[in-house]
């Protein structure tokens, strides 16, 4: 299959669909990746507050959940063609180009900042 044979919208309805469902408020859902995740951090905090300890599988499907709900958000940028740094990803998610994108809009605010008492740019060049 090649990528004139896809619908781009319908392929973009399906992904807001399947993203929706990851989402899901826990009073919505008991199965999407944020109601699991509100659940096990639940569990865990109930544990902390009695005085007791976490069982380690808690914690460990809760991590297991966060990095679920992580690549979901990844996905909502990728979705909308946003650079990954702009929705707060870390600088080694990103790819070469990303990061070069980065690097050439830091440099073109240090060339267009011309507060004197701001501008680090006669330190940089």
């Amino acid at each position: 299959m090649s990528g004139e044979d896809i619908d781009s919208e319908k392929a973009e309805a399906l992904a807001r669909d399947r993203l929706v469902e990851a989402f899901r408020h826990p009073e919505e859902s008991t199965r999407s990746d944020v109601a699991r995740l509100a659940e096990l951090t639940s569990s865990i905090k109930v544990a902390l507050k009695r005085g007791e300890t976490p069982e380690k599988r808690d914690i460990e499907e809760a991590r297991f959940c966060l990095r679920q709900v992580e690549e979901r958000l990844d996905e909502v940028t990728v979705l909308f063609d946003w650079n990954p740094w702009d929705t707060d990803a870390t600088w080694g998610k990103l790819t070469d180009e990303q990061q070069a994108e980065i690097e050439e809009r830091d440099r073109q605010r240090l060339r267009n900042d011309t507060d004197p008492e701001t501008s680090i740019v006669e330190e940089c060049e």
